[in-house]
Parts: structure tokens; sequence; C-alpha cells
């Protein structure tokens, strides 16, 4: 049984998983197995309406009320149906059924959220802002926290009805700068309003508008890199410039060094009561303490440009 537009003879082979429990008579009645159905709906233009709904069938694809002959069942094949002369359903019912979510998996060290529903997706439907992500399921409680995605997530993928989000900088940092959030399963909660996603024919989803619980979550494991740094004698102050958001509060000022050259070990000065003055997810903000200038200074370390190299230990941050 092959399902086609007819026009321009697309069409999808019933072949997988599909099956009938009709009866003997004069009409079959053939329910689509998910596969076959997810195939029809995700070609374009294929019975989505009377219109481009078509069936031709091939030889054999069923037969009549057999005899027994001499204790043999046998019955008469049916005729095929060729592809030029298909024939249009009498009577079309069109999808009306909203996507629903199944699963959601959280990977907060590779920053994507996996999304599968109940329907194949139409990809240039989907609109992050109205995604959020919450620390309970009851947004009203008390200590609830909420980080709402925006356009710096990006769709990674979609086949299908599975959906893979990539969680963009902006939205990493302030899920990753905020507590008690996304650090967990018991803390990752995903809410979407209506028409976040669309079918493939239009129907948008419905609401998820109590949070639910991620399926599967994956911790971050990626420790951060300190990328550069910026030293102000004038202002007694660094900046260091990380890949990955910083929590400042795990700091470690013993941790840190500055040397006057890249192999001058021997002469570097280890930050001893220097202090975090700001933070802002990727960038940490350092105030310099008087003992520590004096310390550098007297080291002749940044003194210029040439002079001016930075050391940190596992435990730095």
């Amino acid at each position: 049984v092959t399902a086609s537009d007819a026009a321009s003879y697309q069409s999808i082979t019933v072949i997988e998983t599909s099956t009938t429990t009709s009866g003997n008579g004069l009409s079959v009645l053939v329910q689509l197995s998910r596969t076959d159905e997810f195939a029809i709906k995700v070609s374009s233009g294929l019975c989505v309406a009377q219109a481009n709904s078509f069936v031709f069938v091939n030889e054999g694809v069923v037969e009549d009320v057999a005899d027994f002959v001499s204790g043999t069942l046998t019955g008469n094949g049916a005729l095929a149906l060729a592809a030029s002369s298909a024939k249009q359903v009498t009577s079309f019912t069109p999808d009306t059924t909203k996507p629903l979510i199944s699963s959601m998996a959280l990977d907060m060290d590779t920053l994507e959220l996996q999304l599968v529903f109940s329907e194949p997706l139409d990809p240039s439907s989907i609109d992050l802002t109205k995604l959020d992500f919450y620390s309970d399921t009851d947004i009203d409680a008390a200590g609830t926290k909420k980080v709402s995605a925006t356009t710096s997530s990006s769709v990674k993928s979609v086949d299908a009805n599975v959906l893979v989000l990539s969680i963009g900088m902006e939205d990493a940092i302030q899920l990753k700068a905020t507590d008690g959030l996304a650090t967990s399963s018991s803390n990752s909660f995903i809410s979407f309003d209506a028409d976040f996603v669309s079918d493939v024919v239009g129907n948008g989803n419905a609401a998820l508008a109590q949070p639910r619980k991620i399926d599967s979550f994956t911790e971050d494991t990626t420790a951060p890199n300190l990328l550069s740094f910026d030293y102000s004698r004038n202002e007694k102050s660094m900046l260091l410039y990380f890949d990955e958001p910083v929590a400042s509060t795990s700091f470690a000022a013993s941790e840190l060094s500055l040397m006057p050259s890249a192999v001058g070990a021997a002469d570097a000065v280890a930050l001893t009561t220097s202090t975090v003055a700001s933070t802002d997810g990727l960038l940490l903000k350092v105030t310099i303490s008087d003992a520590d200038t004096t310390a550098i200074e007297e080291g002749g370390i940044c003194a210029t440009f040439e002079t001016c190299f930075i050391r940190v230990t596992s435990s730095f941050i």
C-alpha cells in the first residue's frame, strides 16, 4: 500500500509495521504504525489535504475470501493499482493533534537540551523565547529560580519529533550563575508557552504551564580555562577572562601568581589578601590589595607589558 500526492507521485510505501485487524468483508482498515505515520507527515505536501491524498497498491496486497481445496487455503490476490491510476481518498480528516512533550534531557556539559514530542516538528516554527528553565515545579514557591531562554540559543537539529537545542553562551552564563538552578536533575525543570513549536502541518504545541522535571540530566564537568587577563597598576586591579562562567565565591587568591617572565617561576609572587570585586559570568575582576601590590612592584613584576605573566593552579577557582 502506497500513499501518494498524485501530482508529483511523491509517495511513501506503507511496509514497516502497519497492520489491520479488519475481519472479512469489502473494506480493510489499516492502522498506521508510528514509523509509517511519521514518514508520511514529514513528507512535504503529502496527505495534508484531500487534494494530495491518493493511494495505490501492489498486486496481492490482500486476498479475497479463500476456500479450502484439498485442505489447502488458497485465495485470489488483489490486482495492482498503478501509481498513474492512484485513487484519491473519498474522505479526509486533517491532523489537528497538538504536539505533546514526551521526554526531556538536559546536558549542562555540552550545553544541549533535547525535547522529544509526540508529533514530527517544523524547524522553522520554533520560538526559543517561549522556553523557560526553573529550579522547581512550583513557580510561586519561595526561592524558585527562573531563567528564560533568549535568541542566543539556537536549534541544533530536528529529526522528526526530536528537537535538540544548543544553549547559547548568554543563556549558559545565566543558568550557571544562578545558584540552585540546573546543577542536578532535582533543580532542573522546563516550561514553555503554547506555540513554542508547531508540527509539520502547523498545529502549535500544548502549553507546558507547570514546569516539568527533566527526565535525564548530565552535569557540567568541564573546568573553566583562563583565556587572558588585563592588569592595571593605577587601579590596582586585574580582569580575568574565562571560557566558562565562574563562581566568584570559589576564588582562592593564593592559587594565583604573577611573574616577570614566562619562565620566571622562581620570582613569582602569589597573591595573599586580594579579593574579587565583581564578576559577570566569563569575566572576573580582582582588586589587588596593598600588600600584594607592594610585593608585585618590589619584584619588578608587571612594570611593563613584557614583564607581566600569570600562573594559576587547578584550585584557583
